[in-house]
């Protein structure tokens, strides 16, 4: 794979933007949900932290072992050509469902 510029920083940021900001939960949620419990609430993010951090490099290596130039790849890699497809499916279900949700939201605001 060419060096496309990409610094750790950059993988870091889209990561955590998108998984953690985007489907996971804000600051303020994850602060109001975990902090709730005291601390088993803390050992719980701190135990959810460790598998978004375990996942995500493994996938970042799986990524960069296929030389995968999307999530295709890698998605086929793991699931097989059955549920490889299924998984494919429900990220283009997702894809296209928060695409129209974010599209009325903004509608809403004029």
């Amino acid at each position: 794979m060419k060096n496309k510029g990409l610094s750790v920083f950059s993988i870091a940021a889209t990561y955590i933007g998108t998984v953690v900001g985007a489907g996971f939960a804000s600051g303020q949620e994850v602060l109001q949900f975990f902090g709730y419990h005291g601390v088993k609430g803390f050992v719980g993010l701190f135990a959810a932290a460790i598998m978004f951090i375990v996942y995500g490099y493994s996938i970042l290596l799986l990524g960069n072992k296929l030389d995968a130039a999307s999530h295709y790849e890698v998605i086929m890699d793991i699931g097989g050509p059955f549920f490889g497809k299924i998984i494919d499916y429900v990220i283009i279900f997702f894809f296209i469902r928060s695409f129209y949700g974010n599209g009325g939201w903004n509608g809403s605001d004029f």
